[in-house]
């Protein structure tokens, strides 16, 4: 599966399944799949760019979106959403994106990672934040 994340979880039994970002107007092979724990490993990753990032960045409101969309999840299975579904702004949609993209590369910084109680495989890891990083560069505000 393109964009797997292996875990923990995973290494010691757990099941993998699906969880895909998607684009619309993009084909499903272009979409971003990881599987649960790939998915949460992903997301303590981004909660913790955005607990270092002042409230009131334009990207905020999105970031806070993802982690919530991720928590809502009910038990194990399959899960995600379509980046053009974002609460993006209209008005602000430049600043948002722009914003958005930097919280992306910050995920990149490993030196954030030393506040998880385990280690992420960077080399996938780097890849799936490389692919929603790419989701988001083709993303424009008439998609949304």
């Amino acid at each position: 599966m393109r964009g797997m994340l292996i875990t923990k979880k995973e290494f010691f039994g757990g099941e993998i399944m699906a969880n895909t970002i998607s684009l619309k107007g993009i084909p499903t092979s272009e979409w971003l799949s990881m599987s649960n724990g790939a998915t949460d490993v992903f997301i303590d990753i981004l909660k913790l760019c955005h607990q270092s990032l002042p409230s009131n960045r334009p990207s905020h409101s999105l970031t806070a979106w993802m982690i919530k969309q991720h928590e809502f999840r009910i038990g194990d299975g399959f899960s995600g959403f379509d980046i053009a579904d974002m609460p993006w702004n209209k008005n602000n949609f430049g600043n948002q994106h722009e914003c958005l993209l930097s919280v992306v590369d910050t995920m990149r910084d490993k030196s954030m990672w030393s506040k998880l109680d385990y280690e992420p495989n960077e080399e996938i890891l780097f890849r799936c934040i490389s692919e929603f990083r790419n989701l988001l560069e083709r993303m424009k505000l008439q998609d949304e």
